[in-house]
C-alpha cells in the first residue's frame, strides 16, 4: 500500500481520460489527481519510467449495478443511451453464442471496440469485462473475455454473442465507430 496524507492506497488497475495536475512529490514519484474524480478517491503515481493506479483502501469499488460511466479507446462517453446498453448487454442473459477467431486485423480493430465501465457513480471505468462490442457479419456482437482464448500459435479464439435489436440501433446511431 501507499499512505498519502494519513490516508492508505491501494495498487488497482482502471481506465481514465488522464491525470489533471500534481498534488504531491512521494519518494521520486508524482501523485496525480485523476480528472473525473475531485475527491481523491483515485490516484496516479508516476516517475520518469513508469506509472501505477491507486484507490484508497477503504473504498469499495463497485463491481456490479448501474452502469455510470464507459471509457471507448481511452475516451469517456457521456451519452446516457449508451449507459443503458451497456447496462442492458451486462445483465442479459447469453444463449448460443458464435465461436470465431479474431486475427488483429486493421478492419476487425475498426469494427470492434473496447469498452470498459465503471458501477453506481463510480468515477472511473474499473469492468474490462467486455472484450469488445462491434460488427461481425454484419451483426452487433458483444464478446466478454471470459470468452477468450489466445492459443500458442498466438490466433484469438473467441465466443460472440448477438446483440438485441434495439442494443443494436443504439449503437449503429451512436458515431462510436464512425472515423
Amino acid at each position: 500500500y501507499v499512505r498519502i496524507k494519513d490516508e492508505r492506497y491501494v495498487y488497482t488497475c482502471f481506465e481514465t481520460e488522464g491525470r489533471k495536475k500534481k498534488i504531491a512529490e512521494l519518494d521520486n514519484w508524482g501523485v496525480y489527481e485523476i480528472k473525473e474524480d475531485p475527491n481523491h478517491i483515485f490516484l496516479e503515481l508516476k516517475s520518469f519510467t513508469s506509472e501505477h493506479y491507486i484507490v484508497k483502501e477503504s473504498y469499495q469499488i463497485p463491481t456490479c449495478g448501474k452502469v455510470s460511466c464507459v471509457y471507448v479507446d481511452g475516451k469517456k462517453l457521456h451519452d446516457n443511451n449508451i449507459l443503458e446498453v451497456l447496462d442492458e448487454i451486462l445483465t442479459a442473459q447469453y444463449d448460443n453464442g458464435t465461436c470465431c477467431y479474431l486475427f488483429g486485423s486493421n478492419e476487425e480493430q475498426e469494427n470492434l471496440k473496447h469498452f470498459t465501465v465503471g458501477y453506481e457513480d463510480c468515477p472511473v471505468g474499473t469492468d474490462n469485462s467486455i472484450y469488445s462490442i462491434g460488427k461481425i457479419d454484419s451483426k452487433w456482437v458483444v464478446i466478454f473475455h471470459d470468452d477468450v482464448v489466445v492459443n500458442d500459435e498466438g490466433d484469438i479464439q473467441c465466443t460472440y454473442y448477438e446483440l438485441n435489436e434495439e442494443c443494436s440501433n443504439v449503437l449503429e446511431e451512436s458515431k462510436i465507430w464512425d472515423n
